[in-house]
């Protein structure tokens, strides 16, 4: 079997033996320590963050939830208003005229309620 020989200047490899050392000597113990605690806080601050992002995310799709029952729960209630408007409007003449007569009262009242309680209210500036 034979031997394939080449002949390498040795010279580049011996410097880069020395810078090797050099810096297993100056950064070996400590800098290790420190990358490896840069690198664990770096991945406990990716970590959190990706819980944030999935609870944030559990958040919206719950808040979109409650918007859409929202939506819906009001889209039922205009169609009863609606309705209800329309009601009204084939009511007999007489019911409406005692209705608004009842209205009317009403606002009185109500008028006269905050009148007398006004002067008992203190304004926030």
């Amino acid at each position: 079997m034979e031997e394939d020989y080449e002949l390498v200047p040795i010279g580049p490899i011996r410097r880069l033996e020395k810078k090797l050392e050099q810096m297993e000597q100056t950064q070996g113990g400590e800098g290790m320590k420190t990358m490896m605690e840069i690198v664990k806080s770096n991945q406990a601050v990716v970590d959190e963050m990706v819980r944030m992002n999935s609870d944030l995310a559990d958040r919206v799709s719950k808040l979109m939830e409650s918007v859409d029952a929202l939506s819906e729960k009001l889209t039922d209630f205009i169609q009863r208003v609606e309705l209800s408007g329309e009601e009204e409007a084939k009511a007999k003449p007489d019911e409406r005229s005692k209705m608004d007569e009842k209205l009317t009262k009403l606002e009185k009242r109500l008028n006269a309620l905050i009148l007398t309680t006004m002067p008992n209210m203190k304004l926030k500036r």
